[in-house]
Formats: C-alpha cells, structure tokens, sequence
C-alpha cells in the first residue's frame, strides 16, 4: 500500500505568501538534474536545488531524490528567503 502524502502546506496561507513574494522579486527555487548519472538512474535521475535571482544563478550540494523530500526542502527555502527579504529590524 502506498505511502499517504500529506497535502496540509497547499492551504498554507504563509507558504502561499512566502512563494508570490519571492516570484514577484524574481527569486526562484527549483530542481535541476545532476549531469553524469548513469543510464539506470536517468529513468528518475538525482537532482539538485537551484537558487536564481537576477543573473545570479547557485547550485546546492545535496542531492535529492524527486520525491517528498525534495520539494519539502524547496518550500522551507521559500519559507526562509521570504523571511530574510522581510526582515524588520
């Protein structure tokens, strides 16, 4: 039986916000796939979290499975960049 994935964060007002607010300032998260991965693993090949904003283009460290896990971490880092660009000193 197949794992019940949790859909509670699509109803997430601050996520929602989190997510608009960094488009609306050109900043983006999204997955990029790792270039040299062998022909079995390219059926679902690992990929990588790439930040863009601007020209300014960075790649993660981590490789992730295309699955939970992944846009998991994609949304805690909308959730943060909203946060930092926010900030109310």
């Amino acid at each position: 039986m197949a794992k019940k994935i949790s859909t509670d964060h699509l109803f997430d007002p601050e996520l929602i916000d989190a997510i608009r607010d960094c488009w609306d300032r050109g900043c983006y998260f999204y997955p990029v796939v790792v270039e040299g991965q062998s022909k079995a693993l390219k059926v679902i090949p690992k990929v990588k979290i790439q930040f863009k904003q601007g020209k300014l283009i960075r790649t993660g460290d981590v490789l992730y499975n295309q699955g939970d896990e992944l846009y998991e971490k994609i949304r805690e880092l909308y959730l943060h960049k909203y946060k930092q660009l926010n900030k109310t000193d």
